[in-house]
């Protein structure tokens, strides 16, 4: 770029239609992953975290959204489930279809995304961390890369230490001990992305960005 180039920078984008009109009906509690199951979102920290949290909150599942078929990763975090004897308590959904993902997000009592600290999370702003916030549920996740831009701790989403299990264990006993304050996290999370994430929103301001020339 030549140095007097003008930027536009665009976080990301999502429809938060696909979420309004899907409610909260399910009286079973559940933590949600959904995403790729490889180590750039540390899914097996989360579940170490989950084991510990189970201690506590011994009504809670853990459902994990994502490609199982012919996954080698999917093996791994299988045998690790295993391992912590925690098998009733962990489901793998397998691949959904585009309808279903809404409805599995917004019936969990918390969304989960644990990434990593890394040159991709540097400089970058997961699409799902969007869509968890469109739900109005709320969002633990770790305070990297552009994250902490646009979400601060304990008032819109809950930020953990990228690759702690123990701070991640700490902010999901958070989300499930105070229900009236992760409501009102949740819902602040919600205002964050419709303000920031919205499509429409971002379409509006890369072609006013655009008619500047």
């Amino acid at each position: 770029f030549r140095r007097n180039s003008k930027i536009l920078r665009v976080p990301m984008t999502v429809d938060p239609e696909r979420f309004s009109n899907v409610q909260n009906e399910s009286e079973v509690k559940k933590i949600t992953y959904c995403g790729n199951m490889g180590s750039l979102d540390n899914v097996d920290i989360l579940i170490n975290a989950f084991k510990i949290i189970l201690k506590k909150h011994k009504d809670v599942t853990l459902l994990i959204i994502g490609d199982i078929l012919f996954n080698p990763e999917y093996n791994t975090l299988m045998k690790q489930v295993r391992n912590l004897k925690i098998e009733n308590k962990v489901l793998f959904t397998g691949r959904l279809n585009r309808e279903e993902v809404p409805i599995y997000l917004c019936n969990s009592t918390v969304l989960a995304l644990a990434s990593s600290l890394s040159q991709r999370s540097s400089g970058s702003l997961p699409s799902k961390l969007g869509e968890y916030l469109c739900t109005g549920n709320p969002v633990v996740t770790t305070s990297v890369g552009e994250i902490p831009i646009y979400l601060k701790d304990n008032e819109s989403a809950y930020l953990a230490e990228p690759g702690s299990v123990e701070s991640f264990a700490f902010k999901l006993d958070a989300a499930l001990s105070d229900v009236e304050l992760s409501k009102k996290i949740g819902q602040k999370g919600k205002e964050v992305a419709l303000k920031n994430f919205d499509y429409k929103i971002q379409s509006k301001m890369i072609i006013n960005f655009i008619n500047e020339f």
